[in-house]
């Protein structure tokens, strides 16, 4: 896969971007949206909560320690496990820590909102970028409300 080149819209003047080169680019620019993006203080209170409710031995971030019942790990907890690790633990040391928890809720839901393709009546990319935040943080909360009842069945 190495050797595989591929045009970009840079081609024009000759230059060509390995697979790999244009995957780490388009990551990066994906990680500069998610850090701009601004969480009002009624999302980040509902992620936190969220957070606290996952954390039961309340040590500061999520692992598989906390979807032990009694001690014992069932098939259930390790999927709720899983499903939490795939999601938010980025640098892959088995364990989720409150900003990895919060990149990932602002990744998930513009991952879902990239049906928001057209731009608000201004025009603007102001004005795109404040009608992104508003529909990143009212997901953010509908989606931390269903996780609670989820979580605290």
């Amino acid at each position: 896969m190495a050797g595989l080149k591929r045009r970009t819209s840079l081609g024009e003047t000759g230059k060509q971007e390995s697979i790999e080169t244009l995957a780490k680019r388009l990551k990066e620019e994906e990680d500069l949206l998610v850090d701009g993006v601004y969480l009002d203080e009624e999302s980040t209170t509902q992620i936190t909560r969220l957070f606290k409710i996952i954390d039961t031995n309340s040590d500061g971030c999520v692992d598989i320690s906390d979807f032990t019942l009694n001690g014992v790990l069932t098939g259930p907890l390790v999927e709720k496990w899983r499903e939490v690790r795939d999601k938010f633990d980025y640098d892959g040391d088995g364990q989720v820590t409150m900003e990895e928890f919060r990149q990932g809720f602002k990744k998930m839901v513009l991952k879902l909102g990239c049906q928001m393709t057209a731009l608000p009546q201004d025009s603007s990319i102001e004005g795109y970028i404040r009608a992104l935040e508003r529909h990143v943080n009212v997901q953010i909360q509908e989606l931390c409300k269903s996780a609670y009842l989820w979580y605290e069945r």
